[in-house]
């Protein structure tokens, strides 16, 4: 049970002149003591909601007392990570909520975010809990967020944990006063919100992956599509062909979804057509002066795949490549593997490359590489998905609105090779502030004649977020739909092509061609050619060594404005 608080013995004549009601003074009344504990854990049911969406997969919920302690505390451990509980165990033997959880998360819970909203509508009483461990103001401690998640597993799955609880819930169905009915509703609610209840309808649908068959290579191997779709409706389809984002269903401002991203409608449109839609280009992505480069004294030559220079991985990249899939079993999500053979497309040593993909609730689209390697070797990998945010099939790019947070980019030749690293200021380059791509594409600046329009390479200007220290790279902005996408990575650069040679002649998954500048792409990666700048102030490595791990992570995050 909750135990008692020293706190009942008086506050039930101060609740009675704040809300102008009649609260009984019982001092160890179960159900005065879920008057006073009760609303002010469950303000709303917006607060019960959040908690269950933080805590995201229950897989035991038993209405008994803890016969294992270290699982309880395995679990306060968990709480730990996003409240730097106190290590305090004592807190866990006075709870009620005394029976084994297992939880898993897909994002961490924000404390303070919590906190402000059950601050603005929570009754103030002066202690949380009884017992040894706390008699602290409730609104100016941390705890606050935890209990309020607790409280609400506890109504929500109707613990019965001791005799004590049992009459509090009794008390609590059968009162009558004006705080208890608060609670009720609330209670109810909550219940309703999150689909535990016979008389409601979920809010909201599980999130799913489905895996489909695509078709077959010509040495008959299968592939796959796989389809991640979060609680909002929001839909990503993958290829195990090149690890490749087929679609992206996102909605606009009024609700419709649509397919923001470029593809085909079959495989062997994939295999003979796709200017890398939606890939994974390696082994190194981008492009290498003259396919050449140096590794501990001893020079590697590859294909000139992109006139005199070498691109995305040669002849045969990342990009055509059946790739292991496995479906996460935490997450909504797909992990690829492949392993890279010593001497393939020229690169030196056997690499073995993972991708994971996970869509969550927050409509974020997170992307995670790492690889390995036998042998000293070159990397860049990265995802060359071409988006517009108006929808799959509409004409242009142009009047999309983007925002670039780098104040350098990486000016090239006329063969797209890095030159100088040099300021965008006074340039058509400049994308510090929101821009309309179409705005300024056709000036006569060298560097958008070198390109045929922009395909460059921006250096992201330092910075994080404090979870998971990404840098915001690009805000891309549809005016039109209102579609929106904000793109986070931990990679020195991205690359902004603005669909320069799509000239019409692919038919798109709509059925309607691709014309020129109907899709651009925002690839996160180290800058062009950086294996002929090993050692170069300001440019990040590209040599990966055994015994070492490659790791990049880029999120795209949608929304609508």
């Amino acid at each position: 049970g909750w135990g008692r608080s020293s706190a009942n013995y008086n506050e039930s004549e101060n609740i009675n002149k704040r809300f102008n009601c009649k609260v009984d003074n019982i001092p160890y009344d179960s159900k005065y003591v879920f008057q006073d504990m009760g609303y002010n854990f469950l303000p709303s049911e917006i607060s019960a909601t959040f908690a269950l969406e933080q805590i995201k997969k229950l897989k035991k919920v038993i209405n008994r007392r803890v016969k294992n302690f270290k699982t309880l505390k395995k679990f306060f451990k968990k709480l730990n990570k996003y409240f730097k509980l106190p290590d305090q165990y004592n807190f866990v033997k006075t709870a009620w909520l005394a029976y084994p959880i297992v939880i898993k998360s897909s994002s961490k819970i924000k404390r303070r975010s919590l906190q402000i909203f059950l601050e603005k509508n929570a009754i103030q009483t002066r202690t949380i809990f009884t017992g040894n461990i706390m008699r602290q103001p409730i609104m100016k401690n941390k705890f606050y967020p935890i209990i309020s998640i607790l409280m609400a597993l506890s109504f929500l799955y109707g613990c019965t944990i001791s005799e004590v609880s049992q009459k509090t819930k009794d008390s609590f169905n059968k009162s009558k006063t004006y705080l208890a009915d608060k609670s009720k509703e609330v209670y109810q609610k909550g219940k309703v919100n999150l689909g535990f209840s016979k008389k409601g309808k979920k809010q909201k649908k599980a999130m799913t992956v489905a895996r489909k068959a695509f078709g077959e290579m010509p040495d008959g191997e299968k592939v796959s599509l796989f389809v991640l779709t979060n609680a909002n409706g929001l839909q990503v389809s993958l290829l195990d062909y090149g690890a490749t984002v087929k679609e992206i269903l996102t909605p606009d401002r009024n609700g419709k979804f649509a397919n923001v991203s470029l593809g085909f409608s079959n495989l062997s449109d994939y295999r003979e057509k796709s200017p890398y839609f939606g890939c994974i280009a390696g082994r190194y992505a981008n492009r290498i002066a003259g396919g050449k480069f140096s590794l501990d004294g001893k020079e590697y030559q590859l294909a000139t795949n992109n006139g005199p220079n070498h691109l995305h991985g040669g002849e045969r990249g990342f990009d055509k490549i059946v790739w292991n899939a496995k479906i996460k079993e935490v997450g909504t999500g797909v992990v690829f593997t492949m392993r890279s053979p010593d001497g393939d497309e020229g690169y030196p040593g056997s690499l073995l490359s993972k991708v994971t993909y996970t869509l969550t609730n927050e409509n974020e689209l997170k992307i995670e590489y790492t690889a390995t390697c036998d042998k000293t070797t070159v990397l860049n990998l990265t995802n060359h998905t071409y988006f517009n945010l108006a929808g799959e099939g509409d004409d242009t790019i142009l009047d999309h609105q983007l925002t670039l947070y780098a104040d350098e980019y990486v000016a090239t030749d006329e063969t797209n090779i890095p030159v100088s690293l040099s300021k965008v200021a006074g340039t058509p380059l400049d994308f510090t502030k929101p821009q309309i791509i179409g705005d300024r594409i056709e000036q006569s600046h060298e560097q958008l004649k070198f390109g045929k329009g922009y395909d460059h390479t921006w250096i992201i200007n330092k910075g994080g977020n404090s979870e998971d220290n990404l840098s915001h790279a690009a805000t891309l902005r549809d005016p039109g739909s209102g579609r929106k996408m904000d793109i986070f990575t931990d990679q020195p650069g991205i690359q902004f092509y603005s669909g320069n040679y799509l000239d019409g002649t692919y038919l798109g998954q709509s059925g309607k061609p691709y014309p020129l500048r109907s899709g651009l792409c925002l690839e996160t990666q180290v800058f062009p050619d950086s294996p002929n700048h090993q050692g170069e102030e300001r440019w990040k490595s590209c040599v990966l060594k055994p015994g070492e791990t490659y790791r990049h992570t880029t999120v795209h995050k949608f929304g609508v404005e």
